[in-house]
């Protein structure tokens, strides 16, 4: 493992390897989601699946 490839966590301050870290949208800066969803109150993974892409096209078709 090469040394870039080590992180210190922004929460806990213990170092890891930021390629294995099991947060998946801020690796680089937090060990785990504990750490994210200590540091945050949240994490990002559940504020992204609460948001919906949805076409224009298709507003007036889902509106009813």
């Amino acid at each position: 493992m090469e040394p870039r490839d080590r992180r210190t966590c922004q929460r806990c301050g213990a170092r890891y390897d930021w390629k294995r870290s099991t947060t998946t949208s801020l690796k680089m800066t937090y060990c785990s989601t504990l750490c994210e969803k200590g540091a945050l109150g949240f994490t990002l993974d559940t504020v992204l699946q609460g948001m919906r892409i949805l076409r224009r096209e298709w507003q007036p078709l889902l509106a009813a």
